[in-house]
């Protein structure tokens, strides 16, 4: 009876990053269902009057999410022109209050005339997450 060559370094290599790939889309998967049915619904309860768009993006957004990870979700709102940054920060804060806190999340809140007028480095930043997030609103 013939027994099975060993396994090469390189194939150990192969299926242990098949696993973790499996593992981060499962992990990114679960969070934006989380994303979907917890945190959106809190965030349409609280938003600060309409809301134009809710994308959720990075690790979270690209299925890449690993157990550790948080969930960056962008939020655009037309009454938030205006608010300094400790305002948005509270805003933030009593989202993540309200919901059951099973994932960390950081929000970023902008109006829409600051996603149309972006410049430098802020430009890159946002032209990406609005490139790669992922839409829950509208």
């Amino acid at each position: 009876m013939k027994t099975a060559p060993a396994p090469t370094p390189d194939m150990i290599a192969a299926v242990l990053r098949h696993r973790l790939a499996e593992h981060e889309r499962q992990e990114s998967q679960a969070r934006l269902t989380w994303a979907r049915t917890t945190l959106l619904p809190v965030i349409k309860a609280l938003a600060p009057g309409v809301l134009q768009r809710v994308l959720v993006f990075g690790s979270s957004g690209s299925g890449s999410a690993a157990a550790h990870s948080d969930i960056d979700v962008l939020i655009t709102a037309e009454a938030v022109d205006g608010w300094d940054q400790y305002e948005r920060l509270q805003w933030g804060a009593r989202v993540r209050a309200a919901t059951d806190r099973r994932y960390a999340v950081d929000i970023l809140l902008y109006a829409p005339a600051e996603i149309r007028d972006r410049d430098g480095a802020r430009a890159r930043f946002l032209d990406r997450v609005l490139r790669e997030g992922v839409t829950l609103l509208p």
